[in-house]
């Protein structure tokens, strides 16, 4: 490089016409514009960069806490209720669609259940037929079942799950491992005969 050369640059370092500040007052109003508009869209790029890279680490710690306690061996609708209908994550809101539609079919299949195994009776007593309740599957004909004590007892609660399966249990006609014994359960009062199980309140004759 020679003498003139090394002298143009240093000239042209020296000038502060030629940094990128006063070339940018020197420059017209459009090209100010421009400059202006790329530096704000690099700007708003990079906070969008940076808002979906804390998103998604959040969002792949969450899923991560759902596969656990999913695969904790608890069951569906315990987790479905800790849940909750606003599920944080993808993954959450995918199961939660899951168990809508799930429950939807169950409770529908219940209540066809309920119409066609059940028969007479006012609210104080129920007759249901043994043999169309065994022949539906275990979990809609447990809740068929249920939703049979709740309406004769008035109770918006269901019976406990291990007296109501116990009692599913002694119902089935493959079973035949106890006797049947009429009993009371959830404020009602059971008997069994020719295959109908009349459900009365407990205290009152059905």
């Amino acid at each position: 490089m020679d003498v003139e050369t090394v002298g143009a640059v240093g000239a042209v370092a020296a000038n502060p016409e030629f940094t990128i500040w006063g070339l940018f007052l020197q420059a017209d109003i459009v090209v100010k514009a421009v400059m202006i508009f790329l530096l704000w869209a690099s700007l708003w790029s990079w906070g969008i960069i940076f808002d979906k890279v804390l998103r998604l680490r959040s969002l792949t710690k969450k899923a991560e806490k759902f596969e656990e306690k999913f695969w904790s061996g608890s069951s569906l609708e315990e987790l479905y209720d800790r849940v909750g209908p606003r599920p944080p994550d993808p993954m959450s809101s995918i199961f939660v669609a899951a168990m809508q539609r799930a429950q939807s079919a169950i409770d529908s299949a219940v209540s066809d259940l309920f119409k066609n195994a059940t028969a007479g009776g006012d609210r104080n007593a129920l007759a249901l037929d043994i043999k169309v309740l065994s022949a539906a599957p275990d979990e809609v004909a447990l809740r068929c079942l249920a939703r049979c004590l709740k309406l004769v007892s008035g109770s918006p609660y269901g019976p406990r799950f291990e007296s109501l399966n116990r009692l599913y249990g002694d119902l089935k006609p493959q079973s035949g491992s106890n006797p049947w014994t009429d009993r009371t359960l959830h404020g009602c009062q059971l008997r069994l005969a020719n295959g109908i199980l009349t459900i009365s309140l407990e205290g009152k004759r059905g």
